[in-house]
């Protein structure tokens, strides 16, 4: 499996100096990145500057009026992503679900018809709102059946989700994983009951982390992760310039200097 950085935790930076933030991805030893718009460039372009660093373009966040109007869809194919992923939608209510639903299906529509394989990011809302009992979530990737699953183990476990079991129940689907840390909104200790090692700063309710440094259950994730995202998936991980590489199983994930992922014996790491 191959690992990307989400250009959009870099947002601020690369809007004041793209091309440096690219070149340090490179360095980092990134293999590619997902997009969140263009910065001003043509798909040319960024093609140019992703390859002369090395860097793939594996994905792209497309809003749903965007992926409708097919905005930038030549820019993208220019650029060669694969997949291009709805990131969000506004919180779903008695009123305007089917609003929602027949935009994204309109959108996922569009954006296979273009030739990409169209995708869906999750935040938590879909986990914490049902209608008729079914998540929110559920609801959304059965009406849109042609999307794979680009399930955020972060916000899903705090919308009430369960990461191992959503990763299992997307299996062959979920071919992008998301992969950070948090502390907060009812997650203030690990699994184990040890407190996070960078607690929640007072004065806040919820704070994200580098893989390690919060309170998910990460090893059991990236462990169903290796059994079930398809080869050739890929893990996307946040910006974080104090993090490093530790391979786990062929997959590249990010840990904060100085802590190590307990992992059972039969799960080889190596720095």
């Amino acid at each position: 499996m191959k690992t990307a950085i989400q250009l959009y935790t870099l947002r601020n930076e690369a809007k004041k100096d793209l091309e440096g933030v690219l070149k340090t991805v490179s360095d980092a030893g990134y293999d590619g990145v997902e997009l969140a718009g263009l910065y001003g460039l043509n798909g040319d372009q960024m093609k140019a500057l992703l390859d002369k660093y090395g860097l793939r373009a594996i994905s792209a966040h497309i809003g749903v009026d965007a992926a409708i109007k097919g905005e930038n869809f030549d820019d993208y194919k220019k650029i060669g992503i694969k997949y291009a992923i709805v990131p969000m939608t506004p919180r779903p209510t008695e009123e305007n679900r089917n609003e929602i639903l027949g935009g994204l299906v309109e959108a996922v529509g569009n954006i296979k018809k273009a030739g990409f394989v169209p995708g869906y990011h999750n935040h938590s809302y879909e986990f914490e709102i049902s209608f008729g009992g079914e998540r929110w979530h559920d609801t959304v990737m059965k009406n849109i059946p042609d999307a794979m699953a680009e399930l955020d183990l972060c916000w899903l476990e705090v919308g009430g989700g369960d990461a191992v079991e959503y990763i299992e129940k997307y299996k062959g689907r979920a071919e992008i994983l998301h992969v950070k840390d948090f502390v907060g909104r009812g997650h203030y200790a690990r699994i184990d009951g040890t407190a996070p090692a960078v607690p929640l700063a007072e004065g806040l309710d919820f704070d994200q982390r580098a893989v390690g440094d919060g309170v998910h259950d990460d090893t059991t994730a990236i462990q169903t992760a290796i059994l079930w995202v398809p080869e050739g998936g890929r893990i996307i991980l946040p910006a974080d310039k104090l993090q490093i590489f530790v391979t786990v199983c062929g997959i590249s994930i990010l840990f904060s200097p100085y802590r190590k992922l307990k992992l059972p014996p039969s799960i080889s790491v190596t720095v």
